[in-house]
C-alpha cells in the first residue's frame, strides 16, 4: 500500500488551523534545512498526540514532495492495552492511507526501564529504516525543556543540559523537526483534524506508574508538577526559556568538545580506530560520521538520554584499551580535560557515565593519591600507571574494558 496522495492533504488543506499549521511549518523548515526531501522517511509513532500529529504532517508533506514514508508504530508489550492501542493506532493510519507497520520489541529488564524501552525503541526503528533513512522523531519544545530540568537535577554539565539534538546522523539521520513546538499544538492539531490520539497512563501523574519508592516517574512530575509551579513563581511560561538555555548551552558544548578533540591523545588512535570498524560492521555500512560527533551525539554522560546511543553496540569491545598522559592532560583546561577523559572511557566500551565517574577519573590527574582502579559502568576500569620510555618517566591514565 503507498501512501495516498490526496486523503491526508485534503485533511489538512492548503491553508491548515493555527495548531496544524505550526505543527507542519516546524516539519517543512527542518526538511528544508537539512535536506531531507532526498531521504527515504522513517516516522516513530506511539499514537500519542505529539507523533500521531507528526505522522499526519509527515505524511501531508511526504506526499507533496514524493517522498517514500513509512509509519513505524512501536508496542513495548509493557501494559496490557499496548497491543490494541497499536492496532488502534495503525487503523488509523490505514483509513488515511498512511504506510505503517506495527513492531513488538522486548524491553529488557536490566537497567533503568525507561532507558531500556528507549533503546528497545530506536533498535526497531533503526531495523525498520533503510542506510540513510531519516527517522523523525515527535518531541516537542516541552520535552526539551523536561530533559534540562532532569539534566540538572542531576548535577549534569553542559552537554546534558543542552537537552536532545533536533539533528544526528549515524547510519541513520534522526530529526526531532518539532522541538521548536508547543505539546497544545500537537494536541491542538489532533484536535483541529479530529484524530484520536492514545492515552498514555505513564504520562500521567496518577496514572499507577511509579518509581520503586512510590513516587510519581521522575520526568512525569517535573511536566506536571515542577514546571506549572517554577511558571508560577516566576510568573511566566518557562518552557521556552528553558529550550532557549538547552540551544545556548548546545553551542557551548559543542565547541567545548572541537576543542577537546583537537587535544586528543595519539595514544588512542588504535582504539578510536578498532571501536569504529565495530560500529561500521555491526550497522552493515561504513558511517561518513565523525567519531567524535557520533560519540558526543549519541551518548551524552550523566543523562538518561533520549538520543540514539551506541553503547549496546559497543559490548564487543572486550579487552579494548587506551592510555592517556597525565603531563599532558594536567596542563589543559577542566572543561577540556574532562571530556577527553569521558571521550576515552566511552572509546573502549564505557556505559553511562555520571558526574562522580568523571570527578573520580579526573582526580587520577589532577589530585591522585595512589589507590586501586576505579571501576566505570560497562565494565570499565582506570588507574594510573608509571612506565619509563628510553629513560624517561611517564605517567598514564590506563582505561580498560574487561575482557
Amino acid at each position: 500500500m503507498t501512501t495516498d496522495k490526496h486523503l491526508v492533504s485534503d485533511l489538512i488543506g492548503s491553508t491548515p488551523p493555527r495548531h496544524t499549521r505550526a505543527v507542519t511549518l516546524a516539519l517543512r523548515h527542518a526538511a528544508e534545512r537539512y535536506g531531507l526531501f532526498e531521504r527515504p522517511w522513517t516516522v516513530a509513532c506511539s499514537g500519542g498526540p505529539d507523533s500521531l500529529a507528526l505522522v499526519f504532517a509527515a505524511a501531508d508533506l511526504a506526499s507533496r514532495k514524493s517522498v517514500p514514508l513509512n509509519a513505524v508504530i512501536v508496542d513495548h508489550g509493557m501494559r496490557a492495552e499496548s497491543a490494541r492501542e497499536a492496532a488502534q493506532t495503525s487503523a488509523l493510519l490505514d483509513e488515511w492511507g498512511i504506510v505503517n507497520q506495527v513492531q513488538r520489541v522486548e524491553v529488557s529488564q536490566s537497567g533503568g526501564l525507561e532507558a531500556a524501552a528507549r533503546e528497545a525503541r530506536y533498535e526497531a526503528l533503526r531495523e525498520n529504516t533503510a542506510p540513510g533513512g531519516a527517522i523523525l522523531l515527535g518531541h516537542t519544545m516541552d520535552d526539551q525543556a523536561e530533559t534540562v530540568l532532569l539534566g540538572l537535577g542531576r548535577g549534569s554539565g553542559t552537554r546534558s543540559l543542552s537537552g536532545m539534538r533536533e539533528y544526528v546522523e549515524d547510519s541513520h539521520v534522526w530529526v526531532r523537526p518539532l522541538l521548536s513546538v508547543r505539546r497544545f499544538d500537537t494536541e491542538g492539531m489532533c484536535e483541529e483534524l479530529k484524530l484520536t490520539a492514545v492515552e498514555d497512563p505513564s504520562n500521567k501523574i496518577d496514572g499507577g506508574w511509579t518509581t520503586r519508592a512510590g513516587k510519581p516517574l521522575p520526568r512525569v512530575a517535573v511536566r506536571h508538577r515542577v514546571i506549572p509551579e517554577l511558571s508560577q513563581a516566576l510568573g511566566r511560561d518557562v518552557v521556552p526559556l528553558l529550550a532557549r538555555s538547552a540551544e545556548l548551552l548546545d553551542q557551548d558544548a559543542t565547541a567545548l568538545e572541537q576543542i577537546a578533540a583537537q587535544h586528543i591523545p595519539e595514544q588512542q588512535s588504535e582504539t578510536r580506530q578498532r571501536e569504529q570498524l565495530v560500529a561500521e560492521r555491526i550497522r552493515g555500512q561504513q558511517s561518513e560520521t565523525p567519531r567524535r560527533e557520533q560519540l558526543v551525539a549519541n551518548h551524552m554522560p550523566g543523562q538518561q538520554s533520549d538520543e540514539p546511543r551506541l553503547e549496546r553496540q559497543l559490548d564487543s569491545h572486550e579487552g579494548a584499551s587506551t592510555a592517556l598522559v597525565v603531563e599532558e592532560l594536567a596542563t589543559l583546561p577542566a572543561a577540556i580535560r574532562t571530556r577527553i577523559l569521558m571521550d576515552a572511557a566511552i572509546s573502549v566500551g564505557s556505559g553511562a557515565l555520571e558526574a562522580s565517574h568523571v570527578n573520580e577519573l579526573d582526580r587520577l590527574v589532577t589530585d591522585y593519591r595512589g589507590g586501586g582502579p576505579i571501576h566505570l559502568p560497562g565494565g570499565v576500569r582506570a588507574w594510573r600507571e608509571k612506565t619509563v620510555v628510553d629513560g624517561t618517566v611517564k605517567r598514564r591514565i590506563r582505561i580498560l574494558k574487561r575482557s
